[in-house]
């Protein structure tokens, strides 16, 4: 998975329903909840069905919590994409993991944009990194900004 840039609200949103679609003997889809403005905050479930959920560790990763932090587009995907890959069986047996890639879907929605202002007003570029990648927001910031 090649990520040019940040993915806005909406991608987000397409792209979940996209990675159940595409995923569906691992992945399900849940809406835990909605926003003060009604957009709806969903969770996906990644596991290996064929296994008894009660002999399973549960993780729960909350991505997105502040909408202005913009590394959290980039790794929320990464995340769901490794689940789905052939080196994250052994973890799919073992474990029922639950991601929210979104859990501010209306601060989200206000920094849609591309950049954030940082420290001093220093504007952050978006990186072009693979979801294979260690992605290391402050070394991508602190390399850009100088």
């Amino acid at each position: 998975m090649k990520i040019e840039s940040y993915f806005a609200y909406e991608e987000i949103d397409n792209w979940i329903e996209q990675y159940e679609n595409n995923n569906r003997e691992i992945a399900s889809v849940e809406r835990i909840g909605h926003s003060n403005e009604g957009r709806a905050i969903k969770a996906v479930h990644v596991t290996n069905n064929s296994l008894p959920i009660y002999d399973k560790e549960i993780v729960l990763i909350i991505i997105g919590r502040h909408g202005d932090e913009l590394g959290t587009r980039v790794i929320g995907p990464a995340v769901l994409e490794w689940l789905a890959s052939k080196a994250a069986q052994e973890t799919r047996d073992r474990q029922h993991i639950i991601v929210v890639p979104v859990a501010n879907p209306d601060g989200c929605m206000i920094y849609n944009g591309h950049y954030r202002s940082g420290h001093g007003g220093a504007r952050y570029r978006k990186p072009s990194v693979s979801a294979g990648d260690a992605l290391d927001w402050q070394e991508t910031c602190t390399a850009q900004d100088g």
